[in-house]
């Protein structure tokens, strides 16, 4: 029985960690530059520090993405997706626990909507293969390099690949 959730590829799990990386390290810089058009505009009213603070979470979370993009094994990948996912559903529950502290309308909207896209995005990746294998090619236990007398490996074309 095939599974009801299609398969992410490499190339197309790479993007949206790249993508996501990318949002993440804008929203980092605009919570760091302008904290105040933030508060004064965004779904809900926050001092400075507050931000910033938001924003250097934002920033590891891009850090997170693009490395989960530029090394996409499947051990390596798996607790940055995990992070990805679970950070904007925590803001999500929040969000909706409190809804009352967002302004109303369009930035309400637009801060649910925003975190539902990037937990979605990351649990897309997360999911696209079975048993969070995260779609990134069979590397892991069963790909570890042949060690043959002497030190040197084969199977894996680096020496280093695998030990990690």
């Amino acid at each position: 029985m095939e599974s009801v959730i299609p398969r992410t590829d490499i190339a197309c799990g790479s993007a949206i960690l790249a993508g996501s990386s990318l949002v993440y390290a804008t929203l980092a810089i605009v919570l760091w530059a302008w904290p105040g058009a933030v508060s004064n505009h965004g779904p809900f009213a926050a001092g400075g520090l507050g931000l910033r603070f938001a924003g250097s979470w934002a920033a590891f979370l891009a850090v997170l993405a693009a490395l989960a993009a530029a090394r996409p094994g499947r051990h390596e990948a798996r607790v940055p997706v995990i992070a990805l996912v679970l950070w904007p559903l925590a803001g999500l529950v929040a969000g909706v626990l409190h809804v009352d502290d967002l302004r109303a309308g369009a930035p309400r909207v637009a801060y649910l909507a925003g975190l539902c896209v990037l937990a979605g995005l990351a649990g897309t990746v997360a999911i696209g293969d079975r048993a969070m294998r995260v779609a990134f090619g069979r590397r892991g236990p069963r790909a570890m390099p042949r060690v043959a007398p002497g030190g040197r490996t084969w199977g894996t074309g680096s020496p280093c690949r695998g030990t990690s």
